[in-house]
Protein backbone atom coordinates (compact mmCIF):
# COMPACT_ATOMS: atom_id res chain seq x y z
CA UNK A 1 0.00 0.00 0.00
CA UNK A 2 1.08 3.55 -0.66
CA UNK A 3 0.88 4.60 2.97
CA UNK A 4 -1.13 3.91 6.06
CA UNK A 5 -4.73 5.07 6.16
CA UNK A 6 -5.67 6.31 9.60
CA UNK A 7 -9.30 6.35 10.68
CA UNK A 8 -10.65 8.18 13.66
CA UNK A 9 -12.84 6.13 15.96
CA UNK A 10 -16.00 7.83 14.70
CA UNK A 11 -15.04 7.19 11.08
CA UNK A 12 -14.35 3.55 11.90
CA UNK A 13 -17.73 3.22 13.63
CA UNK A 14 -19.54 4.82 10.70
CA UNK A 15 -17.78 2.50 8.26
CA UNK A 16 -18.75 -0.59 10.25
CA UNK A 17 -22.36 0.58 10.43
CA UNK A 18 -22.43 1.16 6.67
CA UNK A 19 -21.04 -2.31 6.04
CA UNK A 20 -23.62 -3.99 8.26
CA UNK A 21 -26.41 -1.94 6.68
CA UNK A 22 -25.22 -3.01 3.23
CA UNK A 23 -25.20 -6.64 4.32
CA UNK A 24 -28.81 -6.35 5.49
CA UNK A 25 -29.81 -4.75 2.18
CA UNK A 26 -28.09 -7.53 0.25
CA UNK A 27 -29.91 -10.19 2.28
CA UNK A 28 -33.31 -8.58 1.70
CA UNK A 29 -32.65 -8.14 -2.02
CA UNK A 30 -31.63 -11.78 -2.23
CA UNK A 31 -34.88 -12.84 -0.55
CA UNK A 32 -36.92 -10.64 -2.87
CA UNK A 33 -35.21 -11.89 -6.01
CA UNK A 34 -35.71 -15.58 -5.25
Amino acid sequence: MAGNVTLSSSMRTNLLQLQSTQEQINKKQNILST
